[in-house]
């Protein structure tokens, strides 16, 4: 008797092989082609399908339990402008962070505000700064530097010193162009004349100087042969103003007391100049105080007869109309009174004698 089987549906047979390599997925390929291959089954063309690596598999359970650590450079390998973009991205997630506190601190309208954050490096220091800043501040901060310095004779390369120990402080290039503001400001408002002369002097080597500051002593040897002169009238003009304000003087009583002086120095061991100065006797609690004697006249040379000649003649003038016509500013007339203290050769020379004997 013979018995017919019979299969009413579509037969379906399926395999599954599994093999391990640890030098490439080509290689593994080749390894599960020879498992096929070893049981004497033929295949055609490329029939691998659903190739499983056990290492691959292995790195995506791992990728998915933990997250990628970045691998970081260390510092002293970095360019400047890697440098500069960490720490830009460290000061943006710090600012992220104090926000997020700071509402849990202060209501909105306190407006909690980041300023700046300090931190270094390696030995390097960041100084980073949030915001726009304030330039009425900054214009403040930079005039009460150039102030100081000149008070406390802090040369360019002293003040550079300053900044390298205290980067709060404004850049040195800044602070000299708040000079040249400064001084082209003046400028506008008591002009500076340039005088040419024929007469200089040199200091006698035996002499004892009386300026040693390098810069005063270069910017005195450049001038040489020239005079710089400025009006008397101009300064008062822009000085009364400010000195009525703080009381100094009395709009009531608008008498002025003036003091010439003039006298010579030795600048280093090179050259001798001659300074004409004058002060506002009224100013009593200033008249010691250097920066309260205003400069007229400045010349590299001695106080020789014929120079003081030719370098004070505006300067008669003026005092000459300052004597006998006053002065007018606003509504109010002022008078002077002129007083001298220096030697005999500018005395008489402000006296108008037409020679030193």
């Amino acid at each position: 008797m013979i018995t017919k089987y019979k299969q009413s549906g579509d037969a379906e047979m399926k395999t599954s092989e599994q093999v391990f390599s640890k030098s490439s997925a080509t290689n593994a390929a080749d390894l599960l082609h020879k498992k096929f291959t070893e049981s004497n089954a033929k295949t055609s063309g490329i029939l691998l399908f659903g190739l499983q690596l056990n290492k691959l598999k292995e790195y995506r359970e791992t990728k998915s339990v933990k997250p990628h650590t970045k691998i970081l450079k260390p510092v002293n390998e970095m360019t400047t402008s890697g440098l500069t973009k960490r720490a830009t991205k460290i000061s943006s997630k710090v600012s992220e962070q104090f926000s997020e506190i700071a509402n849990n601190y202060y209501l909105s309208e306190d407006v909690p505000l980041l300023k700046s954050i300090e931190f270094s490096v390696k030995d390097k220091r960041y100084d980073i700064y949030y915001g726009k800043e304030n330039q009425v501040l900054k214009h403040k901060k930079e005039v009460a530097i150039v102030r100081a310095m000149d008070k406390s004779r802090i040369s360019r390369d002293g003040y550079r010193y300053l900044t390298a120990i205290e980067p709060n402080l404004p850049k040195e290039n800044a602070i000299s162009e708040q000079k040249v503001f400064i001084n082209n400001l003046m400028e506008q408002n008591v002009k500076i004349k340039i005088i040419n002369i024929e007469a200089t002097a040199a200091v006698d080597p035996d002499e004892v100087p009386h300026i040693m500051d390098e810069n005063i002593v270069e910017t005195v040897i450049n001038s040489v042969g020239k005079a710089g002169v400025r009006s008397i009238k101009e300064i008062l003009i822009f000085l009364i103003p400010s000195l009525v304000r703080k009381n100094i003087l009395n709009s009531s009583q608008p008498i002025i007391s003036i003091r010439i002086s003039g006298d010579g120095r030795n600048v280093g061991r090179k050259v001798k100049h001659v300074m004409i100065t004058f002060a506002i006797l009224n100013h009593k609690k200033v008249l010691f105080s250097p920066e309260y004697h205003y400069t007229l006249i400045l010349y590299p040379g001695s106080e020789e007869y014929n120079t003081l000649d030719i370098t004070t003649r505006l300067l008669r003038e003026e005092l000459w109309q300052l004597k006998n016509q006053g002065l007018t500013i606003g509504n109010v007339h002022w008078k002077f009174e002129l007083y001298f203290s220096s030697d005999w050769k500018f005395l008489i020379t402000c006296l108008g004698f037409n020679s030193p004997t």
